[in-house]
């Protein structure tokens, strides 16, 4: 059973004040953009909040955070809490604060999304690097107290502060911290066929395109190359490449001719022998394809 200190919650008002654009052109990922809800704060530095409602299926959502001077993560869900996206939805958090063990996240809610309430959030800490975001496990939960001092003069964790960190993630458990949460990307046309996520239209995404079309939704939902989570708007932005509405079979083939005819990036293409068997094996995976789906569509 949970021990609830004290709860805070943040009134949502029918007003709405929209804060912020989606999505942030001036994040560092190889995907593409993030696909930000709103962004609250001033000053020159941004930092983002990604929370993951994968947990109870659903989606998972950035909001982007403008600062100036280090700021707490408590501070931060806090404020965020008090903006609001071009739909006038808010972020509503319940935070528990226990003057021993520090504040840490009970639930979130954003529109229609809701987290389970018999577990509580787990905070990860983020950096950018080549391949995307990485995750860490946070210790210390939202405030500056660390876990280990039970004393009545608890000491502070520096580490808490977005002033050393960028970027920071919640995810609706705490039984598996391999579990991290998903980047939503937005994707934009020039990232068409870009199916491994990185940043080029090349011939490394036929491979990845043929892993995507066995399981299109495990592709969108984070079974990705950067763990990822897109919209079906951005899924379609993504993969149909011959515009008829869908992600189907089609589309690889395609997306295999407009490589071989130089229709796209084609930094990382192989030699011709390499491009023989790439073409060779897809076409077996297409006719595989056919085979099991008369309609010739994979949906």
């Amino acid at each position: 059973m949970k021990k609830i200190v004290a709860i805070f919650t943040w009134v949502v008002f029918t007003v709405c004040q929209h804060a912020g654009a989606a999505p942030l052109s001036d994040v560092p990922l190889p995907g593409g953009f993030l696909n930000a809800e709103y962004t609250v704060g001033s000053g020159p530095n941004l930092s983002l909040v990604i929370i993951d409602f994968a947990d109870t299926g659903g989606g998972a959502y950035a909001f982007g955070y403008r600062w100036s001077t280090p700021t707490d993560f408590g501070t931060v869900v806090q404020d965020l809490a008090g903006g609001k996206s071009a739909s006038c939805v808010s972020l509503q958090p319940t935070v528990i604060d226990d003057p021993t063990y520090g504040s840490y996240v009970d639930n979130f809610q954003y529109g229609a999304e809701q987290g389970n309430e018999s577990d509580y959030w787990r905070l990860e800490v983020g950096s950018y690097g080549s391949g995307g975001i990485s995750w860490n496990t946070s210790d210390t939960g939202l405030s500056s107290l660390t876990t280990d001092n039970f004393s009545a003069s608890p000491t502070f964790d520096p580490d808490t502060y977005l002033g050393t960190a960028g970027i920071i993630g919640f995810y609706n458990s705490f039984v598996d911290d391999s579990i991290k949460p998903r980047t939503p990307l937005a994707v934009s046309e020039s990232n068409k066929g870009n199916f491994s996520l990185d940043g080029a239209t090349d011939a490394g995404d036929i491979s990845a395109m043929l892993a995507a079309l066995a399981d299109l939704n495990g592709y969108q939902n984070g079974g990705n190359p950067e763990n990822a989570f897109l919209t079906s708007d951005n899924l379609l932005t993504l993969g149909d490449m011959n515009g008829d509405g869908r992600v189907t079979n089609a589309d690889l083939q395609y997306l295999l001719n407009m490589l071989r005819g130089g229709g796209a990036e084609t930094s990382g293409v192989p030699e011709p022998e390499a491009w023989v068997l790439a073409i060779s094996t897809a076409a077996g995976w297409l006719m595989m394809f056919r085979r099991r789906n008369s309609t010739g569509a994979i949906r």
